[in-house]
């Protein structure tokens, strides 16, 4: 996918489901089976983390469009969990290579 290095490091905001923005800190950008993915963590809109808040990390699919980007949840289970598996690969081997 292309403009990710315009995507790294931005504090991304969207509306939820309910129509209420949220914030989150745009962690990673990787591939699994041909689809892009993205390693989300919910901060304030400044990019700072929410106090009180544990921080979590998010998953989901990332949809090019036209001019930008939209976020899909995962829905199916086998495709979640191939993903979690992929991005904790992805994780491992980044450490591996900064030993």
């Amino acid at each position: 996918m292309e403009n990710f290095d315009e995507l790294e490091s931005n504090i991304i905001q969207t509306k939820d489901e309910n129509g209420e923005e949220q914030s989150f800190e745009l962690v990673d950008v990787f591939k699994v089976k041909d689809k892009d993915y993205a390693a989300l963590i919910r901060v304030n809109a400044d990019g700072t983390p929410i106090e009180g808040e544990e921080e979590e990390l998010i998953l989901m699919r990332l949809i090019e469009e036209e001019d930008s980007y939209t976020f899909e949840e995962i829905e199916d289970d086998d495709e979640f969990n191939e993903v979690v598996d992929a991005f904790e690969n992805e994780i491992d081997d980044e450490d591996s290579e900064e030993e």
